[in-house]
């Protein structure tokens, strides 16, 4: 899945939702997930939301994705992002 926002490779279940322009996938277990914000290595614990990190990248089996900007909401099993335009 490509747009100008993102870049992103789901092998397992998103919804895209076009008119917020969020993603939501159903994430695996959350020691085999991997986030960076500006390079540097991020943690996201269940609760946890944040607003325009930047340079942000998600690696884990069955995702992988980057975005220049973006909001980011973790739940028990879920992530919710929302590629920004800056």
């Amino acid at each position: 899945m490509r747009s100008p926002l993102f870049d992103a490779v789901f092998t397992t279940a998103v919804v895209h939702d076009y008119s917020t322009n969020t993603l939501t996938a159903v994430l695996p277990a959350s020691d085999t997930v991997r986030f960076t914000g500006g390079g540097a290595p991020r943690t996201f614990n269940e609760g946890d939301s944040f607003d325009g990190i930047a340079d942000f990248k998600l690696d884990s089996r069955g995702l992988t994705m980057q975005a220049k900007h973006a909001a980011v909401q973790r739940s028990a099993n879920g992530l919710r992002i929302r590629p920004l335009a800056q």
